[in-house]
């Protein structure tokens, strides 16, 4: 019985933070999986033409926000090795240090203060003026992953999206173009 309580209140506070985060980022806001509790944002530095972006992807399990942290992954091509790491470990710690609140907020905008810092200290390199069009029609979707759902022809299309996009980023941030 306190366990489905339990299980209610966290279901509530997690409404009421989803109803939150969409209402302040509203574009940048996708819900990929309402039924298993998985949304994306996509976060930029805080310029108006981004030179850096990532997407940020959430699956709240049902312990969540009291007893467990969401399930996250980080997703940009340019995020590797020791500044994966460094980005992972911060948000780890912002959940250990807000142990049973709501921390999506608070993990979106320690992202975003990375990004400012990488703006001003990095240069993404030249993408084509097409490929960025292509990146600010797509939005959050680049972020969608297939999530063990039987296969739809509209999950094989939209995956084909993924890996081209994926692949153009990889390639202009491998290639510098």
């Amino acid at each position: 019985m306190a366990a489905e309580t339990e299980e209610e209140e966290n279901l509530q506070k997690q409404i009421d933070e989803i109803e939150a985060l969409s209402s302040i980022f509203e574009d940048e806001w996708c819900v990929i999986d309402e039924a298993s509790r998985i949304f994306c944002i996509r976060i930029a530095d805080k310029t108006e033409n981004p030179k850096w972006t990532l997407c940020l992807q959430v699956m709240l399990p049902p312990e969540y926000p009291t007893a467990a942290p969401p399930v996250y992954q980080l997703n940009a091509a340019w995020l590797r090795g020791q500044e994966r790491t460094e980005l992972s470990n911060s948000l780890e710690e912002i959940y250990l240090q807000n142990l049973g609140e709501s921390i999506l907020f608070l993990w979106v905008e320690k992202i975003k203060d990375v990004l400012v810092v990488k703006s001003q200290t990095s240069d993404p390199g030249n993408i084509s003026v097409l490929f960025v069009q292509l990146l600010q029609r797509t939005g959050p979707y680049i972020c969608w992953q297939q999530h063990n759902q039987g296969t739809t022809q509209h999950s094989l299309v939209f995956r084909k999206l993924c890996l081209i996009v994926c692949s153009v980023v990889g390639l202009s941030a491998t290639l510098r173009l």
